[in-house]
């Protein structure tokens, strides 16, 4: 099991890395903009399993509360429904619908800065299933996070930047102080 899964590992990077070329082309960078991030990134891919769901849940109950990812892409590769997205400025939690083999491509927290909120990253959470089918299964994900070097540095676009110049690494230890034990209380 250990070698297909750095190989899906592998393969999933430079998926994400011609992407996110792309992304740079499409916001008028150049193509090789992100070339020197990915070259020393720190991707993380993860099997996520969900368990059965058996009897009644409560209210609201989720298998995974909402969020948004915090690098660059993340790349999703889910076996069942329950994944919701809602779009910014939506009211309503929308199903992802996943056909057979297909993959999720989803911008990140630093992506949405470096388009200087061109683009934004989207909120999503995964439920459980009302199906008696989907519920009783166990629920399987596998997910690359797109991270780059730490020392990448990342800038908004445009003449008129929203968000200061960070690195990789200030910005997800600044996610790490926002949330979780490492907090810093007093910014909460």
């Amino acid at each position: 099991l250990e070698q297909p899964l750095i190989r899906l590992f592998e393969v999933m990077s430079v998926i994400a890395e011609r992407l996110l070329s792309l992304c740079g082309q499409a916001l008028g960078l150049d193509a090789h903009y992100f070339e020197a991030a990915c070259r020393h990134h720190c991707n993380s891919l993860r099997a996520i399993h969900y368990y059965p769901v058996e009897g009644p849940t409560a209210p609201g109950q989720l298998r995974c509360g909402a969020h948004s990812d915090t690098g660059s892409l993340t790349l999703l590769l889910p076996d069942s429904p329950g994944l919701q997205i809602k779009p910014r400025g939506a009211s309503e939690w929308i199903p992802v619908c996943c056909p057979a083999e297909s993959l999720v491509v989803n911008i990140g927290d630093l992506l949405q800065r470096v388009s200087n909120d061109k683009w934004v990253s989207t909120p999503h959470r995964v439920v459980v299933p009302e199906a008696e089918a989907d519920r009783s299964r166990p629920r399987y994900s596998l997910v690359l996070f797109q991270i780059l070097a730490a020392d990448a540095v990342m800038q908004s676009v445009g003449s008129d930047p929203k968000y200061p110049a960070v690195t990789q690494g200030e910005y997800l230890m600044g996610h790490f102080k926002r949330w979780g034990r490492n907090a810093d209380q007093s910014a909460l």
